[in-house]
């Protein structure tokens, strides 16, 4: 399970990252989650679609773009909030 607070965490204490504001997300190996998309952030989200738990990741996070990938060889999907 993907835990934003972590991953929030490492962009705050990235000096860089924390302070740019057009912030860009990958998010790899979708295609390993099938109807149970899930990520923490004190609680356990649960979303049966992928682009609402891709864009609850951007709105969490506050990154304005997500691409997002299947598997290694696959293109790069853009989801812009």
């Amino acid at each position: 399970m993907l835990d934003l607070d972590l991953l929030e965490y490492g962009i705050v204490r990235d000096k860089y990252i924390h302070t740019y504001t057009n912030r860009k997300l990958v998010v790899t190996c979708t295609d390993h989650i099938e109807n149970d998309y899930r990520f923490t952030n004190g609680i356990i989200n649960s979303f049966n679609l992928l682009d609402r738990f891709v864009t609850n990741i951007s709105d969490v996070l506050n990154c304005k773009t997500v691409f997002i990938s299947d598997n290694p060889y696959s293109e790069l999907t853009k989801i812009s909030n």
